[in-house]
């Protein structure tokens, strides 16, 4: 059986050299594929990895978590690559250099051969090398892993820290950028190979080593002094058991030389439990440090720091997860037999007791997976969840959870439970039913031990859901309603050409919603145009019987309009039933009569999406957004996370003190650093409601915060009143919609240059329309709509045109891309699309390209900014700075390295920025100083203030590090 990192690690550290060979073998293709990818020289790429392994070996007892041993080679591998390129500059090497050694070895036909296989090779990894600088930074890095490494997902995942979606989101931006040139690049990084003798040369070199041992050591405090010192030991842990991690075994009775104490920082821990019977704690282990506001630890984390010959260069500052203002993606809500509800988000998992408003947050260890619903039942009084790798039980509301043993792999869309046809009062006297969306359905009837397929009668089906009504069990797929029948699946004669979506019961009742195949779309993603539909095709059924007769009680709708496919979840709760889709409905006499509820303008595709029933008139339904409720049947629906941490973000910014947050659904403040966040009333009204688009914007200018929102008829423009709690329209300012764009605004010269709106699909109209970029200034307003630059100065009676248009190719990504702006007085500076630079010294009356100046080459722009009068240009390939535009230079860190920073934050003087390989701060030499070498993903924004550098993460929340404990730390000194 395969061992995992740590008990390999284990094995490592007491002399076992088979293990680090296993070690070598299981990650040297990912680490050469590191190396290659920021090299660009393969045979060099194999000598660093070589060089790292060896480090590694030297290191081992060094490293504290062995579980994070993916990312520390990571961080070992990078800096490696790094010191390379500063001391060196890639040469070809003549020939004529190797020509009489190679003669010598081989005849010169055979020679000629291998020279011209050997060109042949580096002639596709030069051009597989420009292929991949299409890609921004991190898109490359993860194809070449996959590719080149063959790394799966989740190997690249835990090597990179980075979650699993955030992989497969990077892959498939790379293909779609990449489109046909992908094949080539996946085809020819496959074929090369490493050599055989890799593994052969590290483990030659590894015997002459000793790795660096987590035991004792040699003598350093005689046995005069081990009494002082053994004090010294115990009152310090006295002081606080979490010095415990930080001492190695006092000494060894079995130690030929003299008994000693050795204190040192860096021990390695092995604590490890092959299987814990009680988890307290959950969430996935990420690349930031995870904590509540009440200091209970959510996820285990794994930090990206190393300790080598250089380790100073190594910032070891943590990334703390802080409160959140409540919006994110919730994965599941269950309500039991008695009321209590239970929800399942990023975050962890949270219970919400009848008559109470305010959610719990239960301290449990559930491993999720993003791309699972992540089903919960209950039966005989106790809580039942499938994990990302097993199923676990509660039976104290979901205070302790309990594995019951692995499951079946597979995406988890259901779980039911029945009691045993021979019910013995034993553990195994319950059978488990688990439905995976593509490998079928399986049984376990000895408590979740021991799993068989049960899938004879489903031929290739995918499963949507799976209930039980008393002993009987009903599978829905995505081609019928199926019962099972002494062990075999019989498909019952009901709708049998579609789909069901649904299923819900109530007593003996069950309900099936079902409707057309929708199997084969491709996944909804925030942010991407829906597909459309001419028509619906969804039907209810009823059956009292257990499937033997059935009744169709599909509504009549009165006004059915096209709009995206969206599935239909049915609710009970008793006679009362609730219809989830794009036209809902609600019935209390069992689906006799409907009441049409309106259109659910919100709505992706809700069969995807978990809902529960509370009572007659509550019910709970999960989104993007987080978990609305109902209290009136539906009829209106209201963002319902009380005491949820939330994780969802789109903007993050400081004034006065105060930190902003804006969640597509409301904007919000908090006036203690993020402790605790209160909403802020919008046009006086307290719910800012559902109208904001994710690509609305909090920008500080002037000592003034203003919102840009977008709403259904155009855009509009609020200020924060004066008390920081109220964000109000500012007088005076036209709404800036379609009329922006009339004839009479275009300046003569973007009538020769205006793109032609008549070749944008409808599937993107609405996204191309928006705008993607604002800024201000001097109380002059700056917006990017339909990829040209408009402007608007207080009093005037309308916007205009600057004439700044992008006409550059675009793809898909581009849509949701907007220009980079940032404006200084009248200084403006806007980057396109395709990477090039333009400055206005007049407020946008006249442009002129700086690209030509730039001492850079890249693709895309990150973020650009102003320092005083000194503009910040973050790119894919690094960050120029500049006083007028006409002289730039490059930022660089203490060891020559050009940083890739994708956001920037600035406090008065003070320049932050944050990237693919940590966290940094200017120093007053322009370079570059480490704050945190975490790597932090998908980053929404970047705030400073009171001493505390604050990150937004893509749905996972906010983030702080301490800047005077990173200058505690040596970490931020000259």
């Amino acid at each position: 059986m395969e061992q995992n990192d740590a008990q390999l690690i284990r094995r490592i550290l007491q002399g076992d050299q088979d293990a680090f060979s296993a070690l070598v073998k299981k990650y040297q293709k990912g680490a050469h594929a590191l190396a290659w990818r920021k090299i660009g020289d393969f045979h060099i790429a194999q000598e660093i990895t070589q060089d790292a392994f060896l480090t590694v070996y030297k290191k081992l007892g060094t490293l504290r978590n062995p579980n994070a041993f993916a990312g520390w080679l990571y961080v070992i591998v990078a800096r490696l690559s790094s010191d390379w390129l500063r001391r060196n500059r890639l040469t070809m090497e003549s020939l004529d250099a190797d020509t009489a050694n190679a003669v010598d070895k081989v005849s010169y036909s055979q020679y000629v051969a291998e020279e011209q296989a050997t060109e042949a090779d580096e002639t596709r990894r030069e051009v597989v090398k420009e292929l991949l600088k299409k890609l921004p930074e991190s898109e490359r890095t993860v194809i070449t892993l996959h590719y080149l490494g063959e790394m799966t997902i989740k190997a690249v995942s835990e090597f990179l820290g980075v979650s699993p979606n955030t992989v497969k989101s990077r892959l498939r931006r790379a293909r779609n950028r990449l489109k046909k040139e992908e094949g080539i690049i996946r085809e020819n990084l496959g074929s090369f190979q490493l050599t055989n003798q890799l593994t052969e040369n590290i483990m030659r070199e590894v015997s002459r080593l000793t790795p660096a041992a987590p035991a004792t050591s040699k003598p350093m405090v005689p046995w005069a002094a081990l009494g002082a010192a053994a004090v010294l030991v115990v009152l310090m842990l006295g002081v606080s058991n979490q010095y415990l991690a930080r001492f190695q075994q006092p000494y060894s009775f079995e130690a030929e030389s003299e008994p000693t104490i050795e204190i040192v920082d860096t021990p390695i821990i092995l604590d490890i439990a092959t299987k814990p019977a009680v988890r307290n704690q959950f969430g996935r282990t990420n690349s930031l440090g995870e904590s509540s506001s009440a200091g209970t630890k959510i996820a285990d984390t794994t930090s990206a720091s190393v300790t080598l010959e250089d380790s100073d260069k190594f910032a070891t500052a943590q990334w703390t997860r802080g409160n959140t203002p409540p919006g994110g993606y919730v994965h599941n809500v269950f309500t039991t037999s008695k009321g209590t509800v239970y929800a399942v988000s990023s975050t962890g998992l949270y219970r919400l007791a009848a008559d109470t408003a305010t959610w719990t947050h239960i301290n449990v260890s559930v491993r999720i997976n993003n791309d699972s619903p992540v089903p919960m039942t209950e039966h005989g009084g106790n809580l039942y969840i499938v994990s990302e790798d097993g199923i676990l039980t509660s039976g104290d509301k979901g205070e302790t959870w309990h594995t019951l043993g692995p499951r079946p792999k597979g995406r988890a869309v259901g779980l039911t439970i029945t009691d045993a046809p021979d019910k013995r009062n034993t553990p195994a006297d319950i059978t488990l039913y688990l439905a995976l969306g593509d490998e079928g359905i399986f049984r376990s009837t000895d408590g979740g031990t021991r799993w068989q397929s049960l899938n004879d009668g489903l031929t290739g089906e995918q499963i949507s859901t799976v209930v039980a009504v008393e002993k009987t069990v009903f599978a829905g797929t995505n081609r019928g309603l199926y019962r099972l029948d002494s062990g075999i699946w019989n498909k019952l004669p009901i709708d049998t050409l579609t789909a069901v979506y649904s299923l819900a019961v109530s007593e003996n009742n069950l309900y099936v919603g079902s409707g057309s195949d929708m199997s084969g779309l491709p996944p909804i993603e925030i942010g991407q145009p829906l597909p459309r539909s001419e028509s619906h095709t969804i039907r209810i059924f009823h059956s009292a019987d257990l499937g033997t007769s059935w009744t169709e009680i599909t509504p009549k709708y009165k006004n059915l309009l096209p709009g995206p496919p969206s599935g239909l979840t049915v609710l009970a709760a008793g006679e009362t039933l609730l219809a989830l889709g794009v036209y809902p409905t609600y019935s209390i006499d069992g689906g006799q009569t409907w009441t049409e509820l309106g259109f659910d303008p919100y709505l992706t595709l809700v069969s995807s999406l978990a809902a529960a029933s509370g009572d007659e008139r509550t019910f709970y339904k999960t989104g993007v957004f987080g978990i609305h409720r109902t209290t009136d049947g539906g009829k209106s629906w209201h963002l319902f996370m009380n005491g949820m941490m939330g994780t969802r973000l789109n903007d993050l910014v400081v004034f006065n003190n105060r930190l902003y947050a804006h969640t597509s659904h409301e904007v919000y403040q908090s006036t203690n650093e993020g402790m605790s966040w209160k909403k802020v009333r919008i046009d006086g009204e307290d719910n800012s409601g559902t109208s904001f688009s994710n690509d609305s914007n909090l920008v500080i200018s002037d000592n003034s915060l203003y919102f840009l929102s977008h709403i259904n008829d155009g855009v509009r423009i609020r200020r924060l009143s004066t008390d920081g709690n109220m964000l109000i329209p500012i007088q005076g300012v036209p709404t800036f919609d379609d009329k922006a764009l009339s004839t009479e605004s275009r300046t003569d010269s973007e009538e020769a240059t205006r793109v032609d709106l008549s070749e944008i699909t409808s599937d993107h109209f609405d996204e191309y329309a928006k705008t993607k970029s604002f800024a201000i200034s001097h109380n002059v307003f700056y917006i990017e709509y339909r990829r040209r630059l408009f402007k608007y100065r207080l009093g005037d009676s309308e916007w205009t045109n600057t004439g700044f248009v992008d006409t550059s190719e675009q793809n898909d990504e581009d849509y949701a891309k907007g220009f980079s702006i940032a404006v200084l007085g009248d200084t403006v500076y806007v980057g396109k699309r395709d990477g090039r630079l333009f400055q206005s010294l007049d407020e946008g009356s006249n442009w002129r390209d700086v690209t030509p100046n730039l001492p850079l080459r890249f693709t895309r722009f990150k973020e650009i900014v102003f320092s005083g009068s000194t503009v910040y240009v973050a790119t894919d390939e690094g960050v120029l700075v500049s006083e007028t535009g006409e002289h730039w230079r490059v930022i660089r860190d203490r060891t020559d390295t050009r940083v890739v920073i994708t956001q920037f934050a600035v406090d008065g003087t003070e320049v932050y920025g944050i990237g693919d390989t940590g966290t940094y701060r200017l120093d007053t030499r322009g370079r570059w100083e480490q704050i945190s070498s975490e790597v932090v993903d998908e980053i929404v924004a970047l705030a400073v203030t009171n001493g505390q550098l604050y990150s937004a993460v893509w749905e996972r929340g906010v983030f702080h590090i301490s800047l005077e404990e990173a200058a505690d730390n040596g970490l931020t000194h000259e």
